[in-house]
């Protein structure tokens, strides 16, 4: 018994490390909220670390974002047709059903959205989940994992604000695909988390948004 429990231990241990080494691959840059397979390969064309699949959010006004959907599993799996980038799912905070879809779908990693419309004030458990999660701060802050920032992150000086607050990247909203240029955006905030600590340079990517 003694030796099933030091496996059982071992195994459990092995899966945190794997699940936060998942997660470290987006580090040090920005994951891009996207609405469609299109959306995604500009992200991944200009250099993000991932994406994240989100529901469509109101045309006007231009920077009004919706936090609180789930997108239909049928735009998941075409953004998975459509980039070999890590692709993240985004759950409404304790809706565990939402987690198994997401998980049935075949994201990389899942984010706990916690928003208006949370399904319970319980969290999903995680613990035996083969997936890393993204969750507000308050649920992360005793765990050894990778912290990115959310919510109306649509500027590259607000990608360079939080990474220089130690943030490990920043989660870009998909409003960013209703600006005139869309590439030209998403370019200056991947480039801003590159560049956060170069006035400089920063300052060519904001002036170029």
């Amino acid at each position: 018994m003694a030796d099933a429990a030091k496996a059982a231990q071992a195994a459990k241990e092995k899966l945190a490390r794997t699940k936060v080494y998942m997660a470290n691959m987006f580090k040090g840059g920005v994951i891009v909220a996207v609405e469609n397979g299109e959306q995604a390969k500009i992200a991944e064309k200009l250099g993000a670390r991932g994406v994240e699949v989100v529901a469509p959010v109101p045309k006007a006004p231009a920077l009004e974002f919706n936090t609180t959907v789930t997108a239909d599993p049928s735009i998941v799996r075409e953004v998975l047709g459509a980039v070999v980038l890590p692709v993240v799912g985004r759950i409404r905070y304790g809706h565990v059903i939402e987690a198994q879809v997401m998980k049935a779908c075949g994201v990389n990693a899942i984010d706990e959205h916690e928003g208006t419309t949370n399904a319970s004030d319980e969290v999903v458990p995680k613990a035996d989940d083969t997936l890393p999660y993204f969750a507000g701060i308050k649920r992360l802050q005793r765990l050894p994992v990778p912290l990115f920032a959310d919510g109306g992150i649509v500027l590259p000086t607000d990608v360079a604000m939080v990474m220089d607050l130690k943030a490990d990247g920043a989660i870009v909203s998909q409003v960013v695909f209703q600006v005139p240029d869309p590439a030209r955006r998403v370019r200056s905030m991947v480039m801003a988390a590159a560049h956060f600590r170069n006035p400089a340079i920063l300052l060519q990517f904001v002036e170029d948004t």
